[in-house]
């Protein structure tokens, strides 16, 4: 018997202040959902803010509050999806909301044909009010017949947070405390999944935020706890990929590869000195996945292989990308 269509709506939260919780918690009420659903906020634990208070004050009972020991991010998703009773799972940032057209194409969408996976798009955006996006008409619907011919044909949307995905999948793909967890998560899900359906739709509002995770300055340690996690993400592939065959080895491959580009990139702008710059990239080359494999991915992926596969090209590349 097929399982009633239903989903877990899971936020993580760390002392971020009453406004931007509320207007999280209020995207998933302006829904409107007629299926069954439960709203789940993870405090990772916040010591400064009473989020709990805020929570119960919403005064609905699908919406529950949870309590742990800080341990980041990743474990708070993790404890949100063992705690989620539904047939999917929803993530949502706290600083983040959800928008109501489009989110409620794809929930829809989701109800009809139950894939392992549905995909839809974000916008970014810089208030804290909602900005108000209306539904586009059904343009692009694309469906796979598992995450793996997914991953092989199509440059991956990293972020966990713009998808529905089936509750069991996520419990048995938990998240690690790193930073780019997301990129660690995709690939392992994708990997085990069934079927995929990519959209168009947009239904979720990136917000961003001075001094959040991505948009924060980036110093000498920081930078290297932020190389050292995307070679563990690298590493961490390569290991699964040589345990696969077929489409499921092309497919991380690509992702690999794509990872690289990445990691590359992300050095050329954050790295504080040229000698961390080469540092990088001689542990990316000793990993033998730099300079970037030949590959036909995209245009963009040529170019930029093209662009940084050798030392003059580095410096030149460098400069620009430090000066935006």
């Amino acid at each position: 018997m097929t399982e009633p269509f239903s989903i877990s709506f899971i936020i993580p939260y760390y002392e971020l202040g009453k406004d931007l919780l509320l207007r999280a918690i209020g995207s998933v009420l302006d829904l409107r959902l007629e299926c069954d659903w439960e709203l789940i906020v993870v405090d990772d634990g916040s010591k400064r803010f009473p989020a709990r208070r805020w929570v119960e004050a919403c005064g609905d009972c699908r919406i529950r509050y949870v309590w742990k020991e800080n341990g980041g991010l990743g474990p708070a998703r993790n404890t949100g999806a063992e705690l989620a009773t539904k047939s999917y799972i929803q993530f949502l940032d706290a600083d983040d909301y959800l928008l109501a057209d489009g989110f409620r194409q794809a929930a829809t969408l989701t109800e009809k044909e139950r894939p392992d996976i549905l995909y839809y798009r974000y916008k970014m955006t810089y208030g804290t009010g909602k900005e108000s996006v209306q539904a586009e008409k059904q343009t692009f619907v694309e469906r796979f017949s598992s995450g793996a011919e997914y991953m092989a044909t199509r440059n991956l949307r990293g972020s966990s947070t713009q998808m529905l995905v089936r509750r069991h999948l996520v419990q048995t793909t938990p998240f690690v405390n790193i930073y780019f967890e997301d990129e660690h998560f995709s690939p392992r899900l994708l990997l085990i999944a069934g079927t995929v359906i990519d959209t168009n739709f947009y239904g979720y509002a990136y917000y961003q935020r001075p001094g959040s995770i991505i948009n924060s300055t980036i110093d000498e340690q920081k930078a290297i706890k932020r190389f050292g996690d995307m070679r563990f993400i690298i590493r961490s592939m390569m290991e699964l990929c040589a345990q696969q065959q077929g489409i499921a080895h092309q497919a991380l491959k690509r992702r690999i590869d794509q990872l690289t580009l990445a990691a590359v990139y992300r050095a050329l702008q954050e790295a504080p000195t040229r000698k961390m710059l080469d540092d990088e990239l001689q542990q990316l080359r000793a990993m033998g996945c730099y300079p970037l494999a030949k590959a036909n991915y995209s245009p963009r992926y040529r170019l930029f292989r093209l662009l940084t596969n050798r030392s003059w090209k580095i410096t030149i590349m460098r400069l620009l990308l430090r000066k935006r």
